[in-house]
């Protein structure tokens, strides 16, 4: 009997799977109203120059821990060197990670009793957390090592959060801090019970000591003060309530009692200093979140004032005795009326615009041009679109503003070149 012999598959101009609906709808997203004719392949090229990137350094990740399948913990790893973090939400896990998920709901009840949160909700608070954490222990690590100590105090901590989180919070993060300190002054009392606070301080600990996953070793290389923990814990408590209680009074403006990822982005878009703090300092991407919805005035409708005329008297006909003779003409939009309804609908939606299917095959073309025997995680590739279609957004808004800049309401390829050699994305 003749055995089936197993050939290998390979993937050829995968890129014109990203199709041109799909790029309109994420140029609508960004508020664009107009698109050239030649935009299409050119993000497509674009799109293509940054997965690359982004995929080579995932597999240099991939090969130092010996590993045959490219993981999400290799994609958040590669992404992570361009300061962009991924808060997605995944239900089975391999590795299990440390998360806050407990305390979060514990100060949800405190702040909205009646209010609910959505496992991947709670999920990507839980990791915006750690990522708060650990950017702030690594500030405080240099701060402590700089100056020739060998024990990481509160001080040091107070000192690394006057370098990330900014105004008004940091003044009272500090206050919360302080008075958390204030309680458990005397060594002989339980810490966690006399401190008053919802988050567990040995937890946190851990998370200074540099354990983000259940099976790995601390690799901090410092002692950690008892106040440093305790005020850690307390920051970090303070900041969860803020923005689990903004996400709250978001859903109740939705009529919901149930907080999505939509609430969280839109709660955390509205505050200057969680939006400076999350999306600027930490970098992070709420998968399934949306856009912020905004339309520039110069893409408006021009309002006409209507003149007031006498009316006649007229005789009612059949319209289809009218359109056969060709008298009535069928009804049209203004140019430009179609777009900006397309724009409003497209930024509330928060499901991905590229499909699944052509964008994996566009990652593993990529990676068969590094690799020939590999992998491919369904969650790599998850996380890889929503880096995607962030990124295709947030070029195609700077590439408007260019085009508006200039006088134009329609987006070239000379404004996306453009708008990449100003981000230090291409050479001149």
């Amino acid at each position: 009997m003749s055995q089936k012999i197993k050939r290998k598959t390979i993937f050829r101009d995968a890129i014109q799977g990203i199709t041109k609906p799909a790029i309109t709808r994420l140029a609508r997203k960004a508020g664009v109203k107009r698109i050239a004719g030649l935009v299409y392949q050119e993000v497509r090229g674009i799109l293509k120059i940054r997965l690359e990137d982004v995929v080579k350094n995932a597999l240099v990740v991939k090969n130092n821990q010996k590993r045959v399948t490219l993981s999400e913990y290799d994609v958040r790893d590669s992404l992570s060197l361009t300061g962009i973090n991924v808060l997605f939400y995944r239900a089975k896990k391999t590795e299990r990670e440390i998360t806050l998920n407990t305390y979060i709901n514990r100060v949800l009840k405190q702040v909205h009793p009646n209010a609910g949160l959505k496992n991947a909700t709670r999920n990507q608070i839980s990791q915006l957390m750690i990522l708060l954490a650990k950017k702030i222990t690594v500030t405080a690590k240099d701060l402590t090592v700089g100056a020739g100590r060998k024990v990481l105090s509160y001080n040091d901590i107070t000192g690394a959060m006057v370098l990330i989180i900014p105004g008004a919070l940091y003044k009272h993060a500090i206050s919360e801090g302080t008075k958390a300190i204030l309680k458990v002054a005397d060594k002989k009392v339980n810490v966690q019970k006399s401190s008053g606070l919802t988050f567990s301080i040995a937890r946190t600990r851990g998370l200074i000591a540099g354990k983000y996953r259940k099976k790995q070793t601390q690799s901090l290389g410092l002692q950690i003060s008892r106040k440093a923990s305790v005020f850690l814990t307390a920051v970090l408590e303070y900041i969860c309530a803020e923005i689990l209680e903004l996400s709250g009074n978001t859903a109740k403006d939705y009529n919901r009692t149930l907080i999505n990822s939509r609430h969280l982005f839109i709660a955390i878009s509205n505050d200057f200093e969680l939006k400076k703090l999350v999306f600027g300092v930490l970098g992070c991407v709420i998968d399934q979140g949306g856009v912020e919805p905004f339309i520039h005035t110069l893409l408006l409708a021009k309002t006409k004032t209507k003149k007031k005329t006498v009316k006649k008297e007229t005789v009612k006909t059949d319209p289809k005795i009218e359109l056969s003779a060709g008298v009535a003409k069928p009804h049209r939009f203004r140019p430009g009326t179609v777009a900006l309804r397309e724009i409003r609908r497209e930024q509330k939606l928060t499901k991905h615009t590229i499909p699944f299917a052509p964008f994996d095959r566009l990652c593993r073309e990529i990676i068969q041009d590094f690799e020939d025997k590999f992998s491919l995680s369904p969650i790599a590739v998850e996380i890889l679109r929503s880096y995607s279609e962030y990124y295709l957004v947030d070029l195609l808004r700077d590439s408007l503003n260019i085009a508006i800049r200039c006088g134009k309401k329609s987006i070239s390829r000379i404004d996306l070149n453009l708008a990449r050699l100003i981000r230090g994305e291409q050479d001149k």
